[in-house]
């Protein structure tokens, strides 16, 4: 979602006649709607941007370059992410990993026309219309206050181009993360070649099929992991797992549309399943209890133990490296399956081979 996030993220320059400013808007939607007509004409763009995030004393600089309709590129240190049109490639500067995806619907969504973060923002329950200083530089801040874990977003928008400038997001328990975007400038028609690209030879390369050959094998213990109730309170699993014959573990973060369509359907699923057979264990990782409750009221999923883990140190002793990721763990604390991504079908085998049948 970083990158598909920075490629909404972005601001013209003309370097020698900058263009009047149009008079001053005092309408949050409008601003809206005009940067994404001002996004829709555009053919690429390439700068600079800075991220700052929770935790992190130094923001991270980089340059990125896009181009219509899912061309793209964000690189710096320790960010490199390509999408060259038919793969999508992130690269894991710690472990020095490049991992390799197809591209997802979900991810181009972001992409197309440039415009669509812009042109379908957060799902809010009100909007404000502020001012705001970037690089010396007066913007609009639309601010949306949001029903989608974060307490608040800020759009910002060039005053002058009418093209984003940035974005800031606060969750609910008050964390903080931005990007600014500087130096942008107006790129001719790219076409896919310029964007082919390939790991440097040698390099590891992890296919996303890897990811559960990543996790904690069938059959192998499930590590005595810890995670916190919504009201703060320690749960461990291995305390818990006497309850029903096999425990489907989900980890799951709001930022993630795969995850929101597996909420949806989770619950009218695990119903049909007796308690004793089958419980659920939602396990929400860096949103904050907040976050994590609002979204599981809106998916009327009362049936699951609601957990965070926050830090997320659970969720790296487990190898987690996406989302959603399912982890089916006996009473014996023998993990029967594991997945990356929700599929009932491969979820139903199992516990067909477990004897667990619905009703």
């Amino acid at each position: 979602m970083l990158a598909a996030t920075l490629l909404t993220l972005i601001a013209l320059q003309e370097p020698n006649q900058p263009p009047a400013a149009p008079p001053a808007l005092t309408d949050p939607a409008e601003v809206l709607r005009l940067s994404a007509d001002a996004l829709s004409k555009l053919h690429g763009l390439s700068g600079k941007f800075q991220l700052s995030t929770p935790g992190e004393k130094t923001p991270k600089n980089g340059a990125f370059r896009l181009a219509k309709p899912n061309l793209w590129e964000v690189t710096g240190v320790p960010i490199e992410v390509r999408n060259d049109g038919t793969s999508v490639w992130h690269y894991d500067a710690e472990a020095k990993i490049y991992e390799k995806k197809a591209p997802k619907l979900g991810e181009l969504a972001y992409l197309v026309g440039f415009e669509g973060f812009f042109g379908a923002p957060p799902e809010r329950k009100a909007l404000t219309l502020e001012t705001a200083t970037l690089f010396r530089d007066e913007v609009y801040s639309v601010v949306i206050e949001s029903a989608e874990g974060y307490k608040s977003t800020k759009l910002f928008i060039d005053k002058t181009t009418l093209l984003p400038r940035g974005w800031s997001m606060t969750d609910a328990s008050g964390l903080q993360a931005s990007v600014k975007v500087s130096e942008l400038q107006k790129d001719p028609e790219l076409k896919p070649e310029s964007f082919a690209w390939k790991p440097p030879a040698g390099a590891r390369i992890l296919e996303q099929v890897e990811l559960e050959n990543r996790l904690v094998g069938v059959g192998e213990a499930i590590p005595p992991v810890m995670f916190a109730r919504l009201d703060g309170s320690p749960f461990r699993v291995v305390d818990y797992l006497a309850r029903a014959r096999v425990s489907l573990m989900v980890f799951w973060n709001t930022d993630c549309d795969a995850c929101k369509a597996a909420l949806t359907e989770m619950p009218s699923w695990s119903a049909g399943y007796a308690a004793t057979d089958v419980q659920m264990l939602a396990v929400n990782v860096g949103d904050g209890p907040q976050a994590a409750q609002q979204a599981l009221r809106e998916k009327s999923w009362r049936g699951a133990v609601a957990l965070t883990d926050s830090q997320a140190p659970a969720t790296q002793v487990l190898r987690i490296m996406a989302y959603p990721t399912l982890y089916m763990v006996g009473r014996d604390g023998v993990v029967k399956g594991r997945f990356v991504g929700w599929d009932r079908t491969r979820v139903e085998a199992v516990l067909t081979q477990m004897g667990i049948k619905r009703g």
